[in-house]
């Protein structure tokens, strides 16, 4: 598939009505409390996301009921793919994988010209990598170590400075400053 880089957001790790969150990252500096959260990233959400855009979702939507999950989904702007996470595929996920208009557990897709592939989490090596794609991938929240001569980048919501979706042009520019020297 091919996308439009104006058309196309990229995230992951939402966690919805995940009280622990607010421990593991830095969301408790930003948020008092886990509706607080919610409500914050579903706001910062839609007013980046509009209704006809596509986001790419890594993994780990939320911890909730299929309702509340539901009710969330139904709040948030674009159409949904989701590229399933360590929480959203176990026997205990109660994510509704039907709300979502794509579920896959790895992808490969186009934005213009560029190769993606999206995984929720990080790899070293990933198909057309020595041509130029790139790996998007969350799980991580920020907290891996960077290997500078990768094109990989964690787009997990704890990973942006705003707590928002990355567009395509904040990910290129990112990209952009990696010097990569492909071996194979």
């Amino acid at each position: 598939m091919v996308y439009s880089p104006d058309d196309i957001l990229i995230t992951s790790d939402l966690h919805f009505f995940h009280s622990n969150i607010l421990k593991y990252t830095n969301r408790g500096n930003l948020f008092a409390n886990i509706d607080e959260m919610n409500e914050g990233l579903i706001k910062r959400w839609n007013a980046k996301v509009k209704p006809g855009n596509t986001v790419m979702f890594l993994g780990d939507f939320a911890f909730a009921s299929k309702e509340k999950i539901r009710y969330i989904i139904s709040r948030l702007n674009g159409n949904i793919i989701l590229i399933k996470g360590n929480h959203d595929h176990d026997k205990h996920s109660n994510v509704p994988l039907d709300v979502f208009s794509e579920v896959h557990q790895y992808l490969e897709f186009y934005i213009g010209d560029q190769g993606i592939v999206a995984f929720h989490y990080p790899i070293e090596s990933w198909n057309r990598m020595s041509k130029g794609s790139w790996h998007l991938h969350g799980h991580c929240h920020g907290s891996l170590q960077v290997n500078k001569g990768l094109k990989r980048m964690d787009v997990g919501v704890d990973c942006h400075p705003n707590y928002e979706p990355f567009s395509f042009n904040e990910i290129k520019e990112y990209m952009d400053g990696i010097v990569f020297n492909p071996i194979d």
